[in-house]
């Protein structure tokens, strides 16, 4: 059988936000939208994702039109409009992770207005919750060129945003490997998308790692991983792929560099070779937010290279001295955080004149009062 009829392509990116950080309201990534229009946010990147049968991402926000044109820092933080369905379709998403620690910022009514937004639109929302009584998951399974993928997502952060019922799938270990064993038999391949890990850090911990190789044990072919909001490394296991987070794809963080440096993974499932991946470097754009084709074939080079060790890393690592490797891990997550918040600082001062100052003070007395 020809091999360009028995394969399917996977263009996975990571963290989508369509909305805008606490510190960009007025001037981040849905301002952007609105000034430069619907196809220019992922206008470089198109071409790369139209040869592609299944264009998958993380949407960290919700499309959701709040009912009043309220001004409160609160209304408008990590929100896209409805409208900006357009632009996921123009750009060819038709898989859009919803289970993650964001979805439910504007409660039942944003959550269920962004699932039927993207059902609407031919973009299958993945990581909902099922209610069936054999799936923990709902499944989306895809049939492409006499292949068919199955694909789930959950989010193993907890979510501290709502005080309600969590609709996605939040990640047990149980009912996710519950879920593979179910989709098993009934599919060619089984793609797993998690919501995970500590932020900043550019590797997994002792405890990812084993979770993801445990998950790859029982029966799933490729680990998409988010939330780090930085890039992990990528981790051949036996006949699997783990790609611990992607990091971002299209964020208004511009304040730290780690941020803005991602990759395509170019993913291709096939019964002759089984999985195949090639990464594709791309930079954020500070000033427009658009994730860009590095241009450069050096500086492609370096990417890749730089990738590379730090998937070497995972390999590599000695896991004898399990508690000692763990509080290393957790320290390096501190010098991260302080360094990120030294970044954001100098940010602030910089962009001083443009922060909505009193509105971003209300915001987080608020958010710590609901988190007591």
């Amino acid at each position: 059988m020809d091999n360009k009829k028995s394969e399917i392509l996977i263009s996975a990116v990571g963290d989508i936000s369509l909305g805008e950080h606490p510190f960009c309201v007025g001037w981040g990534v849905r301002s952007v939208i609105h000034s430069k229009g619907e196809k220019f946010i992922f206008s470089n990147v198109k071409k790369i994702f139209e040869k592609s049968d299944i264009v998958f991402g993380n949407l960290e926000g919700v499309l959701f039109d709040i009912p009043s044109k309220s001004s409160a820092l609160k209304d408008n933080i990590f929100r896209g409009d409805e409208s900006f369905i357009k632009v996921l379709k123009s750009a060819n998403f038709n898989v859009l992770v919803i289970a993650n620690n964001h979805i439910l910022q504007y409660g039942e009514e944003g959550f269920k207005r962004t699932v039927g937004l993207l059902n609407s639109g031919n973009i299958a929302p993945l990581g909902i919750r099922a209610h069936d009584g054999c799936f923990h998951c709902k499944p989306v399974i895809i049939k492409r060129k006499n292949l068919s993928v199955a694909m789930l997502a959950y989010s193993l952060i907890k979510d501290s945003l709502s005080m309600k019922d969590v609709y996605y799938a939040y990640g047990e270990r149980e009912k996710i490997i519950n879920d593979i064993k179910l989709l098993k038999n009934k599919v060619d391949f089984i793609v797993i998308a998690l919501h995970w890990g500590l932020e900043l850090i550019d590797k997994p911990s002792h405890d990812i790692v084993t979770f993801a190789h445990d998950l790859i044990d029982n029966g799933c072919d490729v680990i998409l991983g988010a939330h780090s909001h930085v890039f992990q490394g990528i981790e051949r296991y036996k006949n699997g792929l783990i790609c611990y987070s992607l990091g971002n794809f299209v964020f208004d963080i511009v304040w730290n560099k780690d941020q803005n440096r991602t990759f395509i993974a170019d993913i291709r499932l096939s019964r002759e070779y089984g999985v195949k991946y090639k990464l594709i470097p791309v930079i954020i754009n500070e000033k427009t937010y658009q994730p860009c084709l590095v241009d450069s074939s050096e500086d492609c080079r370096k990417a890749v290279m730089c990738a590379d060790e730090l998937s070497k890393s995972i390999f590599n690592e000695d896991r004898l001295d399990g508690e000692n490797k763990r509080f290393d891990y957790y320290m390096k997550v501190n010098r991260l955080s302080w360094r990120n918040q030294l970044l954001k600082l100098l940010f602030l001062i910089k962009n001083f004149y443009r922060v909505k100052w009193i509105k971003y003070l209300k915001y987080k007395i608020k958010e710590k009062s609901l988190r007591k």
